[in-house]
């Protein structure tokens, strides 16, 4: 049981939480017993993270190209610490700006730039595969047949 002298607090503090609908809209209310009650925000769009690692906010083509193939080598991009995805995006660069085949078109380039660069930093990629696996595909549930 609570302390004696916590009783009162106890009860402004439920009392706060019978306001009605509208004042619960803020994200602060203002208690009767001094304290503050901090509402859960919800947001309506995706996490920043996951934009900035698929390439789409800043608006990124190699970003998105070297999330797609960290995916296709079975590891999630999203849990990769930011020094370490933003390195992997530069060394991808210099070898698709550099040692890439100029006249391939630019799935062609990204793909030979791929292969380069595992060829240089394969012991990374393997490092990452036990490290940052891709979580299994969520299976589709049968329909119930009518």
């Amino acid at each position: 049981p609570p302390h004696p002298a916590m009783r009162p607090a106890m009860a402004a503090s439920a009392s706060c939480l019978a306001r009605p609908a509208a004042a619960l809209s803020r994200r602060l209310l203002p208690c009767p017993c001094s304290t503050a009650l901090l509402l859960e925000q919800r947001r309506p769009f995706t996490n920043w993270w996951q934009k900035w690692v698929d390439g789409k906010n800043p608006d990124s083509p190699n970003a998105a190209a070297v999330a797609r193939l960290l995916r296709s080598e079975g590891i999630d991009p999203y849990k990769i610490p930011r020094d370490e995805i933003e390195d992997i995006r530069k060394q991808f660069l210099t070898q698709l700006n550099w040692f890439a085949d100029k006249a391939a078109d630019q799935t062609k380039k990204e793909d030979e730039a791929w292969k380069k660069l595992q060829e240089k930093k394969g012991h990374i990629i393997v490092r990452w595969q036990g490290m940052y696996k891709l979580p299994p595909p969520k299976k589709a549930e049968p329909k119930e047949a009518e």
